[in-house]
């Protein structure tokens, strides 16, 4: 399997770019005469380039970076730069310069691009100009365009994305990965692809996700319009989870579960069973990562790892049948849905056996806000409530749509107990907002189709 070597690949390759320029000379002796050169005044001095804006191999450059080349036509007789002899190809394509006057008897060039490069790119540059004389001086440089400060070690760097992201199914069957850049905003950008699975980095940088038929995971920036393509095995690669420093890639790969450290470049298969690992999730700090498995059964055992060798430690009141997890943004504590009708919580490393908080005939979805509230539904035949319970309980309603004979597809939760659902009235969907300490929700948008994951916090 090979990775793509994030940006460091990228930074070595920069940095060992160079400026070449070669001068020609189309004369031979002056005036072509053969005579004694005393007296005469024509330019034998041909053109050079004097500086590169950004510089030549420079990285960590601006997506809206102008780009900027002095030429210089110096010498006793220097004839001056010809005007339509200049040329200048960005990355192949030619572009036209605007042509400004400098101080050393030539022209600068500046470009400004109509748009922005893309985060990541490498720009290459070449120009060529001649002055009336007829000599002509050639030059290229290539430059790097930001991806964002120390993304070889950590990737989560960049700007934190506003708003959420979800997987619908606004087209039949087809499942789609749409993120929202506000928890209020009906707009969406759709990202390509069919995925099983999609998360936040811990800082919110970068959006990670599976599109299938692909088969490899990638990261993407909406917001800045950047991509990143982090596997490419010919085996499929799916439900990617980022742990909390940025470091380590876990995913699933058929019946593996596999972890990368991006720093030492370095793979590992974690723990491996017949039936693979779906959803995988870090713990806030890094030590344990909580997964589903079983293909068999309509709600599969969880899976908690140590991370360091590989230890299951889950206990087994929590093990079987589990639909829903979460873990606390706080600790090592986690949230589970077992037999779809009881909710328990439990400190992973507390030295505690895991706690009953609510048991009900039909409890679905769990979520976790930044304050430990644990948010899950109780689903009715006239309809379904979203409650919440601390980790000692007891639970309390959160909005009630029984009144309404509606259903809840899908949760999440914000930091501050804000929380984003998935509403059904009948056969239309729509997606809903509920500020903390409200009872009734304002609809964000009807035209996603039926949600069945959602990612905010």
């Amino acid at each position: 399997m090979s990775f793509w070597k994030i940006v460091l690949l990228a930074l070595l390759t920069c940095s060992s770019l160079f400026v070449f320029i070669s001068c020609g000379d189309n004369g031979t002796d002056p005036d072509d005469n053969g005579n004694d050169t005393t007296g005469d005044t024509t330019d034998t001095v041909a053109p050079f380039i004097f500086s590169w804006n950004p510089a030549d191999g420079e990285t960590e450059v601006s997506r809206a970076a102008t780009l900027w080349v002095s030429i210089c036509d110096t010498g006793g007789y220097a004839s001056g730069l010809n005007p339509d002899s200049i040329w200048m190809n960005v990355n192949s394509v030619a572009v036209i310069p605007s042509l400004i006057t400098n101080s050393c008897g030539g022209l600068d060039l500046r470009y400004i691009p109509p748009s922005q490069f893309d985060l990541g790119e490498t720009i290459y540059v070449d120009v060529t100009a001649e002055d009336m004389a007829g000599h002509r001086a050639n030059g290229s440089a290539n430059f790097y365009i930001e991806i964002g400060d120390t993304f070889s070690l950590d990737i989560d760097s960049l700007p934190p994305l506003d708003g959420f992201a979800s997987r619908s199914r606004p087209d039949g069957f087809t499942t789609k990965a749409l993120y929202f850049s506000s928890p209020t905003s009906g707009s969406y950008v759709e990202l390509s692809g069919s995925p099983y699975h999609l998360s936040f980095s811990p800082k919110r940088s970068w959006l990670l996700y599976d599109p299938y038929p692909d088969g490899d995971i990638y990261a993407e920036n909406p917001s800045l319009g950047a991509r990143l393509q982090f596997t490419s095995d010919i085996i499929e690669e799916k439900y990617p989870a980022l742990s909390p420093d940025g470091h380590t890639l876990a995913f699933g790969r058929s019946e593996d579960i596999i972890l990368y450290n991006f720093q030492t470049e370095e793979e590992r298969v974690l723990a491996s069973s017949s039936q693979g690992g779906r959803e995988l999730e870090f713990s806030p700090d890094g030590q344990y990562l909580a997964y589903r498995s079983g293909s068999g059964s309509y709600n599969p055992k969880l899976f908690i790892r140590n991370v360091s060798d590989g230890d299951n430690i889950t206990y087994t009141t929590i093990y079987n049948d589990v639909s829903s997890f979460d873990w606390s943004h706080t600790h090592n504590g986690i949230a589970c849905v077992v037999t779809g009708n009881r909710l328990y919580y439990w400190n992973v490393e507390g030295g505690s056996y895991p706690q009953l908080l609510r048991s009900a005939d039909n409890i679905q979805f769990t979520a976790f806000d930044g304050m430990d509230n644990i948010y899950f539904v109780e689903k009715y035949p006239s309809g379904d409530r979203i409650l919440k319970s601390s980790i000692s309980g007891p639970p309390s309603i959160v909005i009630d749509l029984t009144s309404e004979s509606a259903t809840v597809e899908a949760l999440c939760a914000s930091e501050y107990g804000d929380i984003i659902f998935s509403k059904r009235s009948g056969s239309s969907f729509t997606l809903e907002y509920l500020t903390s300490g409200n009872t009734s929700s304002t609809s964000i948008t009807s035209s996603v189709g039926q949600t069945i994951q959602l990612q905010w916090y």
